[in-house]
């Protein structure tokens, strides 16, 4: 087999017969997005959601240095991963494939089959390197059993194949499948984890749920013809996209890097107690990073097929330039004004002392989802090298910052290395995609959102002065944001909900 892949190049613009009034396919486009957006939100809710549940679960189950343990191997795990997603980088395979199967090449199937060849077989030689280095580490043992249990991630994600259910633009299959690997996880920490309560028990039921995500996936890709099933001799046609795919990678291990380095850090040059700690609050800060992915899968496939200075182009970047700032910023306002409330409300009142590093990682959102959103239309357009110099340069910054903050002041100095690199990361994209980022539209599309958060911040603040209850505060705040929110248009809708809101 064969697949050779495609010259980088912008994407072309979408073409819609003169019969279609241009008005008609920009409310089909939007239509599209907007009901991609409500299926990967059930689909990302379920899995990230479940996934967070786990973390309360354990902070409770486990000591507080058990729960360091199991932070700091899903941390590595997660990381080490980037090796064999290197084969085949999942935004790369994304990308390419929903450019083949919008052109309706013949061997858009057959690609995805490639890439998930190869993600499998890279996943299995990582397997049995990781398993020997795991082997040779000392490393205590409870937390060598923990990282081993987590190892099992590199199959079952690998076998995942989501980034073809993206690609097809098939959310509701991967809502499908997401939410069967939620249940595999809630089933498994209510019936198994009370009987093992251990580190190494809950990294095994954290990594066997996306075995159940892909026994839902796999078939539907096949049945839909989305992906072929593995071929021998795929190896030539592999290496073909081998280098693209690592500039690819080259930029994601950056960006993880950036993400997970801080508790990895901790971990270095503090105990499993300072961990566990430190990775209370910064769980609940990876949860918000993950919320923001949600929105860009859905818009990823409709940035690639359009050309920068078309209308779609535009129009998608400025509609989630709001989205980005409604979520972020009520986010970051939440964790600053409460974060001891809320840890204790989550974990209970042993990770209290956690308060202060994540009072500074959450001012890191805003900046996350603005840089974020323009990585995605970098990639979009063939930028997968600038994206890589750009993480590279953050992961550097991030990594010599703590390498002087985290020995005077802990896990507050690694927290505070997030603002700083998400801080260049903005600043960066702003210079480097200044032809390509509709920065005006942008801009327009959030002003609905950062008056609204505005307010929402007011009401929050006067409610910390006079030492309101927190958790009722939150509850009610974040309720009638949610509900001005949606009456005010805020927040893209199918269809059939805006025809609905509409009469």
């Amino acid at each position: 087999m064969s697949v050779a892949p495609q010259e980088p190049a912008l994407p072309e613009p979408d073409t819609t017969p003169e019969s279609v009034p241009p008005e008609a396919a920009n409310n089909s486009w939007r239509a599209r997005l907007a009901g991609n957006l409500a299926w990967n939100v059930a689909s990302d809710a379920a899995m990230r959601g479940t996934s967070l549940w786990m973390a309360f679960a354990c902070a409770r189950a486990l000591p507080v240095s058990g729960f360091g343990r199991y932070a700091f191997a899903l941390a590595l795990t997660q990381y080490v991963w980037l090796a064999g997603d290197a084969a085949v980088n999942s935004a790369y395979a994304t990308r390419e494939l929903a450019r083949a199967r919008g052109a309706q090449e013949p061997g858009a199937a057959a690609l995805g089959g490639l890439f998930w060849s190869a993600r499998v077989l890279a996943a299995s030689a990582l397997s049995v390197v990781s398993g020997l280095a795991l082997l040779a580490w000392p490393a205590p043992v409870e937390q060598k059993l923990a990282i081993g249990g987590a190892m099992i991630f590199f199959l079952t994600y690998s076998a995942f194949a989501d980034w073809a259910l993206r690609a097809a633009e098939d959310f509701r299959g991967l809502a499908l499948a997401n939410i069967a690997g939620a249940v595999a996880l809630v089933a498994g920490t209510l019936l198994v984890l009370p009987h093992f309560p251990t580190p190494a028990m809950a990294t095994l039921l954290w990594a066997s749920s996306f075995a159940c995500a892909a026994l839902v996936a796999t078939p539907r890709l096949l049945r839909r013809g989305v992906i072929t099933r593995p071929q021998p001799g795929f190896m030539p046609a592999w290496r073909a996209h081998a280098r693209r795919s690592a500039v690819y990678s080259l930029g994601a291990v950056a960006a993880i890097g950036c993400a997970q380095s801080p508790v990895l850090l901790v971990g270095v040059f503090g105990d499993a107690q300072a961990v566990g700690l430190f990775a209370s609050g910064y769980r609940l800060l990876i949860a918000m990073i993950g919320v923001f992915s949600v929105l860009w899968w859905p818009l990823f496939p409709v940035l690639a097929r359009s050309k920068p200075d078309s209308r779609t182009f535009i129009d998608a970047l400025s509609s989630l330039a709001g989205m980005m700032l409604l979520v972020s910023v009520p986010a970051t306002l939440a964790l600053t004004l409460w974060p001891r409330e809320i840890l204790t409300a989550l974990y209970g009142a042993r990770y209290a002392g956690g308060a202060a590093a994540l009072r500074v990682g959450a001012l890191a959102l805003p900046l996350y989802t603005a840089s974020g959103l323009f990585e995605q239309a970098c990639l979009a357009v063939g930028g997968e090298a600038v994206r890589a110099r750009v993480n590279i340069v953050a992961l550097a910054l991030m990594v010599g910052a703590a390498a002087v903050l985290v020995p005077r002041y802990g896990s507050v100095g690694a927290a505070a290395t997030l603002p700083m690199a998400f801080a260049l990361n903005c600043g960066v994209y702003l210079v480097t995609l200044r032809r390509v980022l509709p920065k005006r539209a942008m801009a327009h599309g959030a002003m609905g959102a950062l008056l609204l958060s505005t307010a929402l911040g007011a009401v929050w603040g006067i409610a910390r002065f006079l030492t309101w209850p927190a958790i009722p505060v939150l509850i009610a705040g974040g309720l009638l944001y949610a509900l001005l929110a949606l009456a005010f248009r805020l927040v893209p809708l199918p269809a059939r909900m805006q025809q609905e809101a509409a009469s």
